[in-house]
């Protein structure tokens, strides 16, 4: 899976839109599933404006020292997942 950017966001819906490129030729440009391509391109021909990336993301998170210690007991003890 690929991230996509701001401007090769733009690029695949000029070029997707105008028919200049096809879905399958911007797909394999750009390392992203041909389904992507196309909701971006609908997304675009929907609202009449370019899709961008939402920056407000979840907040990674991490684990603290207790819960990696738990986690490397629970998988001494049952050697399964985790």
């Amino acid at each position: 899976m690929v991230k996509l950017n701001d401007r090769q966001i733009v690029w695949i819906v000029k070029n997707v839109s105008s028919g200049k490129v096809k879905t399958r030729e911007a797909a394999c440009i750009y390392g992203a599933s041909q389904r992507r391509i196309q909701q971006l391109a609908k997304e675009y021909s929907d609202r009449g404006e370019i899709p961008r990336l939402k920056r407000n993301r979840r907040p990674k998170t991490y684990l603290t020292e207790e819960q990696k210690r738990w986690g490397d007991e629970v998988w001494e003890e049952a050697r399964l997942g985790f």
